[in-house]
């Protein structure tokens, strides 16, 4: 809740592609991905919002000349 970052012992159950299964957490926290060779025990985080592939579809629309 302080957005603090805690060590915790965790078990890989399943992965496929991006998304994995694990165990020993309870539910409400949040795992780091990416800068975690950084991390301390204590340091405060930053949550950042995940980037959503939009897969081609934001194409400006405008007059053709």
């Amino acid at each position: 809740p302080d957005q603090t970052a805690k060590v915790m012992n965790i078990k890989r159950l399943h992965g496929f592609g991006a998304l994995v299964a694990v165990s020993g957490l309870n539910g409400d926290e949040k795992i780091v991905v990416e800068g975690k060779q950084n991390l301390r025990p204590g340091a405060k985080l930053r949550i950042a919002e995940p980037a959503v592939a939009d897969n081609g579809k934001s194409h400006k629309k405008g007059k053709a000349e």
